[in-house]
């Protein structure tokens, strides 16, 4: 049968692109590594392989978040595979990868937000029309109000529509 790989990612086309390139690459490196413990097939993976593979990424100094994701793509994959019936027993039920460091996105201090909103303040907006100025100052208030990140407005379809 093989692993279905491509199924799989082709799975993946409503997450966010940086999600679906991550988990790709983690299930293909996963089955880089099982590819050279003689395992062809997902239906020869166990628990226990996973787990000896999570461990792998231990010796290897991946940090503790990066092996998180990983396990996390690899849960993803096999659930996958197991609701599509491409196996009978889905092994990395219950598997458990370290918690990942915590880390608290930086918060402007008040004057990069006074900074940030000021244009709008002023009204300089060059030739923006007034509508669309609108539409930017509360999507800019309501992302900061619900501590959007970033990547996650970055990587948005609606955030580069006008």
């Amino acid at each position: 049968m093989g692993f279905e790989l491509e199924g799989f990612v082709r799975s993946l086309a409503p997450d966010a692109l940086a999600t679906r390139q991550a988990y790709r690459s983690d299930v293909e490196a996963f089955v880089a590594w099982a590819g050279r413990a003689g395992v062809s097939d997902p239906e020869n993976v166990d628990r226990l392989m996973l787990r000896r593979y999570l461990a792998y990424l231990a010796t290897r100094r991946y940090s503790r978040r990066t092996i998180a994701r990983k396990a996390a793509a690899i849960r993803r994959y096999f659930a996958w595979l197991r609701r599509h019936e491409l196996i009978t027993v889905d092994p990395s039920r219950r598997l458990s990868a370290p918690a990942g460091e915590a880390r608290l996105p930086r918060v402007l201090a008040p004057s990069e937000l006074e900074a940030l909103l000021e244009p709008a303040r002023d009204g300089v907006r060059g030739d923006v029309p007034e509508p669309v100025a609108a539409r930017d100052d509360a999507l800019l208030e309501l992302l900061y109000a619900a501590g959007c990140e970033s990547p996650s407005l970055a990587g948005s379809d609606w955030a580069m529509s006008t």
